[in-house]
C-alpha cells in the first residue's frame, strides 16, 4: 500500500530527493525496493529510504501486515496541515516536482499491473547492406517488426517477421538487407 502525501512542495536543501517512509526497520521491503527502483528509473529524483514511526494513512495496513509505505517530498514542508497548504499560496508548489512523482507513481503502477513497457531499440549495426536491429523483451508479450521506404512511402508498413510471446526477458534482433534503398524506416510493435 502506497499513501501518497504532499508530494509537489521541494525547497533548495534537497531538490532531488524524494522520501519513501515506513515504520518497518527494514526498508529493503519489497515495496520499498520496487518503488525506490520506479524512482530512479522513471524520473530525475533520488529515493530516500527511512524508517520512521508509523503517522499517515498506510498505518492501519501496516499494522493489519500489509507492506505499507508514506510516498512524500524530502522537505519540512513549512504549510504541512495548514491554511497555507494550498494552490492560492504564491510560489509554494514546485509543479515540475510534482510531476516527477507523479511519473514515479505511474511508472511503478505500470510495472506491478505487468503492463507492455515501451519497446526502446538498441543502435543499430550497419554492415554493408545487412541492418540488424534489437530490442528487449518483456516475458508474455509479442512483437512484429515492419519497414517501409518513408513516411510518405504509398505501400505503408511492410511486415518483416513477427515473434509469440516470450516465456523470459531477452533480447530479440531482425537483420534486414536494405539492398541499396537510400532511406528505410524501421519500427517493432508489442501486442
Amino acid at each position: 500500500m502506497i499513501s501518497a502525501d504532499m508530494l509537489a512542495y521541494v525547497d533548495d536543501i534537497n531538490p532531488d530527493k524524494v522520501s519513501i517512509y515506513s515504520p518497518e526497520t527494514n526498508t529493503n521491503t519489497p515495496l520499498h525496493q520496487t518503488l525506490g527502483q520506479a524512482i530512479l528509473r522513471y524520473t530525475t529524483l533520488e529515493p530516500v529510504h527511512t524508517n520512521e514511526p508509523a503517522f499517515s494513512d498506510h498505518e492501519d495496513f501496516y499494522n493489519a501486515g500489509i507492506d505499507a509505505v508514506v510516498f512524500t517530498e524530502n522537505e519540512d514542508n513549512p504549510n504541512w496541515h495548514n491554511a497555507g497548504d494550498s494552490t492560492d499560496t504564491p510560489l509554494y508548489l514546485n509543479y515540475s516536482y510534482g510531476a516527477e512523482n507523479a511519473k514515479a507513481l505511474a511508472g511503478y503502477l505500470g510495472e506491478q499491473a505487468q503492463a507492455i513497457l515501451p519497446i526502446t531499440l538498441d543502435p543499430p549495426i550497419m554492415n554493408g547492406n545487412l541492418f540488424t536491429l534489437s530490442w528487449d523483451t518483456t516475458p508474455g508479450v509479442s512483437y512484429a517488426a515492419y519497414s517501409r521506404i518513408s513516411l510518405t512511402d504509398t505501400n505503408g508498413w511492410q511486415p518483416l517477421i513477427q515473434f509469440g510471446p516470450s516465456p523470459t526477458n531477452s533480447t530479440l534482433a531482425v537483420q534486414v538487407n536494405i539492398g541499396g534503398e537510400n532511406t528505410q524506416i524501421f519500427k517493432v510493435d508489442s501486442f
